[in-house]
């Protein structure tokens, strides 16, 4: 990885300017892709395909606490979500962030939060701590795990840099997690990067229970015979959104990856 100071340089730079075109740039063995406020990085070492996202915008860093992000990965380059990866899972989210409600005397339909108010939500999110949940998809085939005590070997995790005003979520998974054939070629590899839906508790609690029942063949590393559903995701249809979801604050960007 290149010098994080110059990382940063260049991402507060591109957000000052709320640049809203793709920009590309390839870093030694880092690909870089800016996308209205976020950057994406990609690269890989030998064993893992390591992927990050980074705002500034207060918005997208309580979107992607609150709701949660989708990684999902295609070797072949298109933008079929077969593989993936979904953290946080917010059921076990404690109690004490869940009754987060205040933002003054007027409630978040009547008058939206400052950004000087969302940066202190996300230092106090940051600070109570994040759900431990995640959910690995392949093929269908969904696997609750843990993140600090999983047997699936994927690093998911939120750093917050307070004195810059940028969040970041850093995610690693196993080559192996994303195809089980020793001789992919990732060169054609795309990552895609979405906000979830977010459920009613009994959607979310009928699908947390489908990933413990049917977690086996995924852990095993192969595709279940006739898959092919949305890894991360269960159920269909439009879901009303949540009086706290803050408007325009949602990712939906895939990007070749080059590695």
């Amino acid at each position: 990885m290149k010098n994080s100071i110059t990382i940063t340089i260049l991402f507060l730079t591109l957000y000052t300017a709320q640049a809203h075109t793709t920009l590309r740039t390839l870093l030694g063995d880092t690909t870089q892709v800016s996308n209205k406020s976020e950057l994406y990085e990609a690269y890989q070492d030998e064993n893992y395909i390591n992927f990050t996202v980074s705002t500034g915008d207060p918005k997208m860093m309580m979107s992607m606490l609150r709701q949660g992000i989708i990684v999902y990965y295609d070797i072949k380059g298109k933008k079929k979500r077969k593989v993936s990866v979904t953290y946080p899972i917010r059921g076990d989210a404690p109690k004490r962030q869940r009754k987060e409600r205040p933002l003054g005397p007027q409630s978040e339909e009547r008058s939206e939060p400052t950004a000087d108010r969302l940066y202190e939500m996300v230092r106090n999110r940051m600070k109570q701590g994040l759900p431990q949940q995640a959910m690995y998809g392949y093929y269908g085939d969904d696997t609750m795990f843990n993140i600090q005590l999983n047997s699936q070997d994927i690093t998911a995790s939120f750093v917050y840099d307070s004195e810059n005003q940028l969040l970041s979520y850093q995610l690693k998974i196993p080559k192996t997690k994303i195809s089980n054939d020793p001789e992919v070629d990732f060169s054609k590899l795309t990552i895609g990067v979405i906000t979830p839906e977010r459920p009613t508790d009994n959607k979310e609690g009928e699908a947390r229970q489908n990933a413990r029942v049917g977690g086996s063949n995924a852990q095993r590393g192969g595709p279940p015979g006739g898959g092919g559903g949305r890894g991360g995701q269960r159920g269909g249809g439009q879901k009303k959104p949540s009086r706290q979801e803050l408007p325009g604050a949602t990712l939906n960007f895939w990007f070749k990856t080059g590695l």
